[in-house]
């Protein structure tokens, strides 16, 4: 899963013998571990650096390492670097390796080295010397030492790591990664963590576990590069499997593997490329045309998901939505019925002008494939979603906007790969068609406020909102079962309940009248409501959403769970009159 937009923190010796356990149940989801500072002496290993490092890989938490320079000549530039290396190697870090540039305990002052010919040169040295050893490098850094003695030569070339304790990072280049928003002095959710204590507090805006291991960085093995044309990939699958036979079940949940290996992916990304060089790769082009990185890549990311497998010659492949149904219907594998329960492997094309009346016949604006089913709702993962990435979508069977399905003979097709496609180990038993893995959910929730859709914030580990700006819209989706939300706008009235997460879905995509084109009207308002799939009640039993709002001006409410009117509760999280500005909401055992 994603680490983007989660908190995490960094610790050290500093922190003695801490309970990583605890900072995990905490909420925070990562860890920035120190290894050590200065020339490459053992007694200037962190102490608490090989004990952090079980801790972390033991609670499954990713980790990563900052290491402190003291450096005053290019002599100690290379001991430093020598002593990065030697505490990293055999190690495989799934966050970036940290150059800790900063003078907290005013050394480099005090001897002649807080400057900019030794600060730029010491940085760009270990900066240059992490990359070159094949490690992901990183810049820790604040203020002054970027503004006044890093050149932006060195600075620009790598991501930042930046120190500032405020509300708002006052750092606003594209290479920020990593926001260090509190330690002593917290502003935003109190500088200790019960158990644990005084600690370094940091949000993460890059998917680094997926970046790392899929560049092959850290010690990590690259994969295979991607294959780009069907009858490649088929003969080195061949030639690696054993298998002789795929069952109609492994190759659905085979499909579904390969689309939810791009989740995340963003328009330039390296998983974005790759859709775009699996789909130009066809010979010939579906209509002669070629995918550009500008274009909308929806159909693209079906298409190249049922090429990657080796499967795309028995069902279509198109750049186009309109072109998707008139090939399935073409082949007989097209079901204009809203009704229909969806199978995963089954591609689900939307019409976002639908009606919602009687089925929908004309029209198609978006396409995604269905990769899990849980009684009336599935769920849907689809490239270019309405923040621009590979993303999922929970629906409802009969449920507003469906166009229709492409619905592949999968047994059929299974019989013709065998022994061409290999089936993924974790598939399920010949008579599944959904994977037997089931996981407790999650929920995002994302607001507008000051003009602009906010990043999207998970289970409660912040607000949605900019305290002391208005909220005047908001999304929310859960990544297993439904979620179901609407706001009260002030001065006219509750909006009618949605169920989607799209920003351009102006009728089910969020709550509110407010977009980063428009305004909007304030909300004082908010009702959320969460179904729990039976796969997740029958393991882990039912959830409620609990969620509370913040006053602009004033005081955070309290929780309110779902739309229950005992013990004190309303119903819905506010006060009408009184303007919103925050919102948190996490998923809790009903």
């Amino acid at each position: 899963m994603s680490i983007v937009n989660t908190k995490g923190v960094d610790i050290s010796s500093h922190n003695g013998n801490i309970d990583l356990a605890k900072v995990k149940k905490a909420g925070y989801k990562w860890v920035m571990i120190r290894c050590g500072y200065g020339d490459n002496i053992t007694s200037q290993d962190d102490s608490q650096f090989e004990a952090n490092v079980k801790k972390a890989e033991a609670l499954g938490m990713p980790w990563g390492v900052y290491f402190y320079t003291y450096s005053l000549n290019a002599k100690q530039d290379k001991s430093e670097l020598e002593h990065i290396l030697r505490l990293l190697k055999g190690k495989k870090p799934t966050l970036p390796i940290a150059i800790d540039v900063e003078d907290a305990d005013g050394y480099k002052r005090k001897n002649g080295g807080w400057n900019y010919a030794n600060v730029n040169r010491n940085t760009k040295y270990l900066l240059e010397g992490v990359k070159k050893a094949g490690y992901y490098p990183i810049l820790y850094t604040g203020f002054e030492e970027i503004n006044n003695l890093i050149s932006k030569e060195v600075s620009g070339r790598y991501d930042v790591w930046f120190a500032h304790w405020a509300k708002k990072c006052g750092y606003t280049g594209k290479n920020l990664a990593i926001w260090q928003y509190g330690s002593e002095t917290n502003l935003i959710d109190g500088n200790s963590i019960p158990g644990v204590g005084t600690i370094d507090k940091d949000i993460v805006y890059k998917d680094y576990p997926t970046i790392i291991k899929n560049g092959g960085y850290n010690n990590w093995k690259k994969p295979d590069k991607t294959t780009t044309t069907t009858k490649t990939e088929t003969k080195k699958e061949t030639s690696k499997s054993t298998t002789t036979t795929i069952t109609e079940a492994q190759l659905r949940q085979k499909v579904c593997n390969t689309i939810n290996a791009w989740l995340g992916a963003t328009e330039g990304s390296a998983g974005h490329k790759e859709i775009l060089k699996i789909y130009n790769a066809q010979n010939p082009l579906p209509v002669g045309y070629k995918m550009k990185d500008n274009d909308a890549w929806c159909a693209a990311t079906v298409s190249a998901t049922w090429l990657k497998v080796g499967i795309a010659k028995y069902i279509t492949t198109e750049c186009g939505c309109g072109r998707f149904i008139d090939n399935a219907k073409k082949l007989g594998i097209w079901v204009e019925n809203d009704a229909y329960k969806p199978k995963i492997g089954d591609a689900v094309i939307y019409y976002w002008s639908d009606s919602g009346f009687g089925d929908c016949r004309t029209g198609a604006s978006h396409i995604g494939i269905v990769t899990e089913v849980n009684g009336n709702s599935f769920v849907v993962t689809e490239g270019n979603t309405g923040n621009g990435i590979v993303g999922k979508r929970t629906m409802q069977v009969n449920g507003r906007y469906i166009r229709g399905f492409i619905t592949p003979d999968y047994a059929a097709i299974a019989k013709k790969v065998a022994g061409k496609v290999t089936a993924d180990k974790t598939t399920t038993k010949k008579t599944s068609t959904t994977t037997s893995t089931v996981a407790t959910p999650s929920i995002y929730t994302q607001g507008v406020a000051n003009g602009k859709w906010l990043n999207a914030v998970k289970d409660g580990s912040d607000y949605s909102g900019i305290i002391g700006k208005a909220l005047v819209a908001l999304a929310a989706k859960v990544t297993k079962g439904t979620i179901e939300y609407s706001v009260h706008i002030k001065g006219h009235g509750w909006l009618g309940k949605v169920t989607g997460f799209n920003h351009k879905d102006y009728k089910n995509g969020y709550a509110g009248n407010g977009n980063p084109a428009e305004k909007g009207n304030a909300i004082d308002g908010v009702k959320m409501y969460y179904r729990t799939p039976s796969d997740v009640a029958n393991k882990y039993g039912y959830y409620k959403v609990a969620y509370r709002v913040h006053l602009l001006g004033g005081k955070w409410l309290a929780w309110q769970y779902d739309k229950e009117t005992t013990n004190g509760q309303d119903g819905y999280a506010g006060i009408i009159g009184k303007t919103i500005d925050g919102i948190q909401a996490k998923l809790i055992k009903a």
